[in-house]
């Protein structure tokens, strides 16, 4: 969870930063939170806000089924560690991955040589659950 620290303040500090442009664009609250919770790519969603201020949703969902693939990709190199994990924990788990995360986890799992999946899906947990919370 240690290794979450600088991930977690950096991402506090982007999506404050968000947060106060969504709100000087006069975007209302909830499609700020909702923003924050179906766009977890920083960048769509500074480029999301005036779609967003101008009523033009559609626009931002094909934007974010775009900009977001590469989520999937990254994520089908991330499975690899979670043998013998069940699917289901897999999936619900991959709603805190970000580049960010992704890169963390790699690095250290790769790093440290850690084989067992147990072990390698608790400690991405570690920086993922803090990260998206």
């Amino acid at each position: 969870m240690a290794d979450s620290l600088p991930v977690c303040i950096s991402f506090f500090l982007i999506f404050t930063s968000i947060g106060a442009l969504y709100q000087s664009h006069g975007v209302p609250l909830m499609e700020t939170l909702m923003g924050s919770l179906l766009i977890y790519a920083a960048p769509l969603q500074v480029a999301a806000v005036g779609y967003l201020a101008d009523g033009a949703v559609l626009s931002v969902i094909i934007l974010a089924l775009l900009i977001n693939f590469r989520f999937f990709l990254m994520a089908m190199v991330m499975s690899q560690y979670f043998q013998g994990i069940p699917k289901r924990n897999v999936l619900l788990s991959m709603l805190g991955f970000s580049a960010s995360t992704y890169t963390v986890t790699h690095s250290h799992l790769s790093a440290e040589n850690i084989t067992d999946g147990k072990s390698q899906f608790h400690f991405y947990l570690g920086v993922a659950v803090p990260c998206f919370l």
